[in-house]
């Protein structure tokens, strides 16, 4: 499956030296396809473009840079009726319209390009009848061929994750170009009211890979060298010397406290066990790709750090027969401690999520497909196709897909995660092949040799550096001795 993605990938990146030609369409025509539609009519004609940038030595991941932000006027449409739900007017800086602009990272080199949408005047595009509430004007139109975001998105709310965003299928036309089904969907941003609630003395971060496309980053203590925080909120140009202060102090404090065993005084642990545990439902395979967000809501010392969002799912139903990598990759250190309060929560909530997730996946997915949204998707899937000359899932195979996962998944999940603490990964097995031995010591002993950058699986006691005690840990489990001296 791995490599079928990769192929898939790779081919949408030809995709972009070859794209399809489409002949203008009309309003009824896509309307007729059964979903919203949202028509973006740029100022002069004028297409968002990007430069392409790779990461630099010792990083990882690829990115743009120099993304235009090109006005426009959005209109969403009606799909029975052909008439406007919305219409930004025409673009008029402050006033009204709108900016569209190419975003993401590597989903950015596929042909059908991901989209950040700017209102000039706040609103919901959703149209939930509470402006005041949901009103917002950051937005994106994201591509979700796989209905991968469907499944992910399910599973949030199910989950009772603090914030699931909202979303709708919709058929974009630009300058008159079909460009197929996307996903509108809220942006992770702080809005108090219905998106992060985060005070304005608080902040969000994520623990980012590619923090190095981005203006400002703080490195990770305990997260490999791969990772830094970057930030969400404030955005970097908004910062004040003393917030940045306040928000590295904050994020050191915590990636102290993980090989210290203090991590309960600095995250809240429910919120991080429930986010594992929906990412082992899902078994997530890109540990790096899967946006790791952490929200401190104020600068008080009550509050602690959360996890209250999942995004970016298109690495789901891939880790068959093993743990999610965010569990096994990037927050191992939490399952290997000495202090077991994440690995409790992270039993007790699959627990309590276990009798019924089965039956509340399916009953989502039978509702989604008898709905408009649905029905609507099946309509203008073979026209997304069309245009971009792959043939992705309609959503019945996309619902099947998901039933079958969730059902295999369940009794894996039933019988491995109470058996965690009979048989847990031994922080010493570093390369995670279910022994521990020469090979272990062997990666141990170059990093040390070698003066790398402490890498955080070979970080065997947890304290943030490779050295001879870590070494000593191995060792005495090969084969029990006397420790070796300095």
């Amino acid at each position: 499956m791995r490599i079928a993605r990769i192929i898939a990938f790779w081919a949408l990146c030809v995709g972009c030296l070859l794209p399809i030609a489409a002949a203008p369409v009309d309003v009824d025509s896509v309307c007729k396809l059964g979903l919203p539609v949202v028509w973006v009519s740029t100022v002069g004609g004028v297409e968002p473009t990007c430069d392409y940038v790779s990461a630099p030595p010792g990083c990882i991941g690829g990115g743009i840079t120099n993304t235009t932000k090109v006005p426009m006027r959005l209109r969403l449409l009606d799909a029975a009726t052909g008439g406007a739900l919305y219409d930004s007017g025409d673009y008029e800086a402050d006033v009204s319209g709108a900016t569209i602009r190419i975003r993401g990272n590597t989903s950015a080199y596929a042909a059908k390009k991901p989209f950040k949408v700017k209102l000039e005047r706040k609103a919901d595009l959703l149209l939930r009848g509470d402006d005041e509430r949901y009103a917002d004007k950051n937005w994106l139109l994201l591509y979700d061929d796989d209905l991968l975001s469907l499944f992910g998105l399910t599973v949030s709310r199910l989950m009772a994750m603090k914030w699931t965003p909202a979303a709708t299928y919709v058929n974009v036309v630009v300058n008159g170009d079909y460009r197929g089904i996307y996903l509108l969907i809220e942006q992770v941003r702080r809005n108090r009211s219905c998106r992060l609630d985060c005070e304005k003395t608080g902040f969000v971060v994520e623990l980012d890979p590619y923090w190095w496309n981005e203006p400002l980053s703080i490195k990770s203590l305990a997260f490999s060298n791969v990772y830094h925080y970057t930030f969400k909120y404030p955005e970097p140009e908004d910062l004040t010397e003393s917030h940045l202060d306040y928000v590295t102090q904050v994020m050191n404090d915590f990636d102290r406290s993980i090989g210290k065993g203090t991590y309960p005084n600095h995250i809240d642990v429910a919120s991080l066990a429930q986010w594992l545990v929906a990412h082992e439902v899902m078994g997530t395979w890109d540990s790096g790709g899967s946006n790791k967000y952490f929200v401190k809501r104020d600068d008080s010392d009550s509050t602690l750090l959360e996890m209250p969002v999942l995004w970016d799912f298109d690495s789901s139903l891939q880790m068959e027969g093993d743990w999610s990598r965010l569990h096994s990759d990037i927050f191992r250190r939490f399952f290997t401690n000495k202090n077991k309060e994440l690995v409790k929560q992270w039993q007790h909530r699959w627990r309590t999520v276990s009798p019924w997730i089965v039956d509340s996946v399916k009953t989502a997915y039978s509702r989604f497909a008898g709905s408009e949204q649905g029905r609507g998707l099946d309509l203008s899937r073979p026209h997304d196709n069309a245009r971009w000359g792959v043939a992705h899932p309609l959503v019945a195979v996309s619902r099947q897909k998901a039933e079958d996962w969730i059902e295999a998944r369940k009794p894996w999940l039933d019988a491995n995660v109470e058996a965690f603490y009979t048989d847990p990964h031994p922080a010493a097995d570093v390369n995670e092949n279910g022994v521990v031995d020469v090979d272990d010591l062997n990666i141990v002993i170059n990093i040390m040799l070698h003066k790398r950058a402490p890498f955080y699986r070979a970080d065997v006691n947890c304290d943030m550096t490779v050295d001879i005690d870590d070494l000593n840990a191995v060792v005495n489990i090969i084969v029990p001795t006397t420790p070796i001296e300095d």
